[in-house]
């Protein structure tokens, strides 16, 4: 076990930065995009414009509600505007109102049913509102255009994606829940959470993560009865002065965790942090 926890900490450190930076960026159409039906004179695809940029410099200044109404100003004029439509329903889950950031996804969607983008936000507001058939069959289309076989940007180079957004409080904080698409290659984690702090700052990393060691020693013991065992581990990469100081492992588990099972672990943990069976510094 400490080979395999020494593994995925370097693997992790190594990753960090540029994943948590992807994960970060909000999946935004270029505002230059001009979307079927829009104003096509150069005036007013400019004004559209300007007016967009003026709604995202709202948002990152934490005035959710303006930036909204800016949002739902250019789609009375411009139904069709995806960037537009993307925007009002991220505003609309921030604020923790994800039945109505269904109607900005679904005419989203109805435009490009093979865009990642959207189909992300309708997993994550589906999941908010506990739709479970729904949300497997979003998962289904996002995982069946990554291995479609085409590239694309920020789909088919990510590891995983935002599965759930938790806004504990109106201040800006938040508990990013992530899904990965195979635990089974490195760095081996099967789900992940993030609770950033409202300046930005990472202060907690939680994980549940496939160990392929243990799940083959664990074979070994019965090929037969335990030939579907996989082991995994519940842990978190302890952060310090924006540093990750040491790995810690709660618990282990013989079958791979339900997202709700990690979901509800995850908060529990958030509320008061578990006593670790097991601590590897990362130095």
């Amino acid at each position: 076990m400490p080979r395999f926890l020494s593994l995925l900490t370097g693997l992790l450190l190594l990753s960090l930065s540029p994943s948590l930076q992807a994960q970060a960026q909000t999946a935004v159409p270029a505002p230059t995009q001009v979307p079927p039906g829009a104003p096509t004179d150069p005036a007013k695809v400019a004004e559209l414009h300007d007016r967009f940029v003026q709604g995202l410099q709202l948002l990152q200044q934490g005035k959710s509600e303006d930036a909204l109404a800016i949002f739902d100003g250019i789609l009375k004029e411009v139904p069709n505007a995806p960037g537009s439509l993307t925007m009002a329903a991220t505003v609309e889950l921030q604020l923790g109102q994800p039945e109505k950031a269904l109607d900005y996804l679904n005419p989203l969607y109805a435009l490009n049913p093979k865009d990642y983008k959207s189909i992300v936000l309708l997993i994550q507001a589906n999941q908010e509102l506990h739709r479970d058939i729904r949300v497997e069959q979003y998962r289904k289309e996002l995982f069946a255009i990554r291995n479609a076989g085409p590239e694309i940007h920020g789909l088919t180079d990510a590891q995983d994606y935002p599965r759930e957004k938790i806004y504990p409080d109106n201040k800006g904080g938040e508990i990013e829940l992530n899904e990965f698409f195979d635990y089974k290659s490195d760095p081996y984690i099967a789900w992940e959470a993030l609770q950033v702090a409202p300046d930005g700052t990472l202060v907690r990393h939680l994980i549940a993560s496939y160990n392929p060691e243990e799940t083959a020693e664990l074979r070994k013991k019965d090929p037969v009865k335990l030939a579907d065992v996989e082991a995994f581990l519940f842990g978190e990469f302890v952060i310090k002065d924006k540093q990750i100081k040491q790995f810690n492992l709660y618990r282990q588990e013989t079958q791979m965790p339900t997202y709700d099972e990690f979901r509800g672990w995850v908060l529990d943990a958030i509320k008061e942090p578990p006593k670790p069976i097991l601590v590897q510094p990362t130095n």
